[in-house]
């Protein structure tokens, strides 16, 4: 736990001052991190921004932290993703993955070859609980946005087109295109990527994305798990940010 995150709904009172931290949170900074009075901890309030916590108390399961003030934490990567929906134990790392890095918007969509059991999965209804798991490793206070799309034909006929945003380079990850790199993202504010299923897009349905502008895109010669995918676009994406 690099930092404590912390929800606005813990605020004892209206000052925004003082914490009232319980369950696992309480129980790593009792019984793993042995915090004491006057220990100061690095504390992320989300969507409020980043500060420094000094313990005033220490009961048997909670832990109370005086707040100083607070700025704004890590900018994020500008970066939406467009994921067919992975299986449950690999989306938990994406969901944990992106609140790390920063990654603003995440829409799961379905396709010909997700397994439709997969929408049935409690790690979406859990998708904060990892998120905020990330938070807490990146020192980031900004949840990602989170869609769910369960019929691939109205997310490419209505909702997508509609997302569109002429800053944002629209990337579609495929076998069959260029080699991914930074000068892809040349001149963007913005990242859109869309990766398919381990099995991959059928040829129709790339077609649909490459029609609403996503460029296509090879990430690798290797065939590369879907989490995977995401680690290197990302990673592409930030590079072309470090060169501005």
């Amino acid at each position: 736990m690099n930092t404590v995150i912390a929800h606005p709904s813990e605020f004892i009172g209206g000052a925004l001052r003082e914490l009232s931290l319980t369950g696992a949170r309480a129980q790593h900074l009792i019984e793993v991190l042995k915090v004491t009075v006057d220990k100061e901890l690095r504390v992320g309030v989300i969507g409020l921004g980043v500060g420094v916590g000094r313990v005033v108390r220490v009961e048997s399961d909670r832990v109370f932290l005086s707040l100083g003030d607070l700025l704004p934490g890590p900018t994020g990567v500008g970066l939406t993703l467009y994921l067919a929906l992975p299986r449950p134990q690999m989306l938990k790392r994406i969901f944990q993955f992106a609140a790390t890095v920063g990654i603003e918007t995440i829409h799961l969509f379905s396709s010909a070859r997700v397994e439709k059991s997969y929408f049935s999965s409690p790690i979406l209804s859990e998708a904060e609980r990892y998120f905020i798991e990330g938070l807490e490793q990146g020192g980031r206070t900004e949840l990602p946005e989170l869609f769910l799309h369960r019929n691939f034909r109205t997310f490419v006929g209505e909702v997508l087109p509609g997302l569109s945003d002429v800053s944002s380079r629209r990337l579609l990850l495929t076998p069959n295109g260029k080699q991914l790199s930074t000068e892809l993202f040349a001149g963007a504010e913005k990242g859109e990527v869309v990766i398919g299923p381990e099995g991959g897009l059928l040829p129709e349905e790339e077609e649909r994305f490459m029609a609403l502008g996503f460029l296509p895109a090879k990430i690798s010669s290797s065939i590369l798990r879907v989490e995977q995918a995401v680690y290197y676009a990302t990673a592409q994406f930030e590079g072309r940010l470090q060169k501005l």
